[in-house]
């Protein structure tokens, strides 16, 4: 017998949120960039009609884009694998693509707006994982200039980033 997706599976057109494919693709593109084993993680922060993608990678960069959406609900903050969607995106034809996101406990369900036959389930992370590879990659930064500053190796302090001699 089948598992019981019926479980993970439940959309509600109250949380169905319309994307221009091309537009998120080329965004979550640029994100995945930023993307190696420890750091995969992109933030997807829907809010006052906008989605806000971040990703931060201490060895690369970061990066931040958004786009305008129709979305009108509570705050909504959840993290990905933006492999994930590359490849769902991928497999969908169609120009304007749904996702349906409830909270950011529940999976991300992503299909065509029109055709419905492919139907791809994607599992949030937790941001709790990824805050504090964040915390982490921030803490180890600090800990990186505060030595070069120890060794006079640091010339200058810039939002963050340091020029050296």
């Amino acid at each position: 017998t089948f598992p019981a997706y019926d479980q993970v599976i439940t959309k509600n057109d109250n949380f169905s949120i319309d994307v221009d494919k091309h537009l998120f693709h080329m965004m979550l593109k640029r994100m995945s960039i930023l993307s190696t084993d420890e750091y995969r993680s992109v933030i997807f922060n829907f809010r006052n009609g906008r989605l806000v993608i971040t990703t931060t990678n201490p060895t690369i960069g970061e990066s931040k884009e958004e786009m305008l959406i129709d979305f009108d609900r509570e705050q909504l903050e959840i993290a990905f694998n933006p492999k994930y969607f590359l490849e769902t995106l991928g497999a969908i034809k169609e120009e304007k693509i749904v996702l349906n996101i409830e909270n950011e406990e529940k999976p991300c369900l992503v299909e065509g707006a029109q055709d419905k036959t492919y139907l791809s389930v994607i599992m949030p992370m937790k941001i709790w994982w990824v805050i504090q590879q964040q915390k982490k990659t921030n803490q180890e930064m600090t800990e990186t200039i505060d030595n070069l500053k120890k060794e006079n190796r640091v010339k200058t302090l810039w939002a963050n980033n340091a020029f050296f001699l």
